[in-house]
């Protein structure tokens, strides 16, 4: 089969890209190593005992505090193309839904060894009004999303902040005494590793995604590991993510991510850019 284009908007919520076509792998026959969990994504929810369950719990008083928390990721990965690396940092809003209400991120996206291009760009996201600058002191384009669009935060994003992900790999997740103890955001936090296998993988503008197999797309394997605080709120998370390659493909493709989080709770307010500095979307 060949492979399914996917449109990067460039905008960061969870692990954004600039503007670029890349291709999300069509289906392989990459069997789950030993140890991985393969779970239907369509019969995901979460079970008494599970390990990450403490975890769900959390998030959800969370949401429902509309609470806030700044963070910091680096990705890097190939996807059919040269190598890149960016790194973001940012603040997000919650919402109840859970969601995210409002969030105000920065992104550089270095390809290559640097010389074939960099990029910067800022994002402000409120509600479904999204605001995208492209140079520091420069214009904003304005837009407003409509449901289903990718640009927005959702519940198959790939994201430790995401109760949904958290019931996906609950049932997998094992906690290691190597790394127990580590001090994140100035608490001491334990370590749970995991793997696990979804039909479906794929990357928006939110971020990168799971989900049920579609004719003509691929899956691949998530290989995680979470840092939970004594809150039992995520204080670090790494994942390398991994596509089911196409038939005759010399290795898959591999994105790996690491994303640190700081200052749950503290207030977070995130504003529009002034309306003079605002230019409509075509």
């Amino acid at each position: 089969m060949g492979r399914t284009r996917v449109l990067l908007c460039g905008l960061a919520v969870s692990a954004a890209l600039p503007l670029i076509g890349v291709a999300a792998p069509a289906q392989g026959t990459t069997r789950a190593p030993a140890g991985t969990a393969h779970v239907p994504v369509s019969a995901v929810q979460v079970q008494a005992g599970d390990v990450l369950e403490p975890a769900v719990t959390a998030l959800g008083r969370r949401f429902a505090a509309k609470a806030g928390v700044s963070y910091s990721q680096r990705t890097r990965g190939a996807l059919s193309l040269p190598a890149y690396r960016a790194t973001e940092h940012g603040k997000h809003r919650l919402a109840p839904g859970p969601g995210i209400h409002a969030s105000d991120t920065t992104t550089r996206f270095t390809w290559g060894d640097g010389d074939d291009g960099t990029q910067w760009y800022r994002v402000i996201i409120i509600g479904r009004d999204l605001y995208t600058q492209e140079a520091e002191g420069g214009k904003w384009a304005h837009s407003r999303e409509t449901k289903g669009s990718g640009a927005l935060w959702a519940q198959d994003l790939i994201d430790p902040l995401n109760p949904r992900f958290l019931r996906l790999i609950s049932p997998d997740a094992e906690k290691t005494g190597t790394g127990t103890g580590d001090r994140y955001d100035g608490v001491r936090t334990t370590r749970y590793d995991g793997s696990v296998r979804v039909e479906l993988l794929g990357v928006r503008g939110a971020g990168y995604y799971f989900g049920p197999g579609i004719e003509g797309s691929g899956g691949g394997r998530i290989d995680w590991k979470l840092w939970l605080g004594p809150d039992d709120l995520p204080r670090r998370f790494q994942a390398a993510i991994t596509f089911d390659p196409p038939e005759h493909a010399v290795k898959p493709d591999v994105i790996r991510i690491n994303v640190l989080y700081r200052d749950w709770g503290k207030p977070v307010r995130v504003q529009a850019p002034a309306a003079r500095l605002v230019v409509e979307s075509l």
